[in-house]
């Protein structure tokens, strides 16, 4: 029907709403956290970002301390 129609679009346009601040955010505390590339980290860790009832970033900081572990390469110059 045309109510369900319109349901599902509203839908689908609150989660792309959603996954766009979830994004930005990530990209955002990315960039303060010193990666070079903040869209590729977002990219390679989005799975793993979960945010709490009010849409909030939860285990970023965690993420971005096993980031700099795993994939160093991400953050600016090695300190040697």
């Amino acid at each position: 029907s045309e109510d369900e129609r319109k349901d599902a679009e509203l839908a689908e346009a609150k989660r792309q709403l959603a996954e766009r601040d979830k994004r930005d955010a990530v990209t955002e505390a990315a960039e303060k956290a010193g990666i070079k590339n903040p869209r590729l980290f977002y990219n390679a860790y989005k799975d793993e970002i979960e945010l709490d009832d009010k849409g909030k970033l939860k285990n970023l900081d965690d993420i971005l301390n096993s980031a700099k572990t795993e994939s160093p390469e991400l953050f600016g110059a090695s300190e040697t």
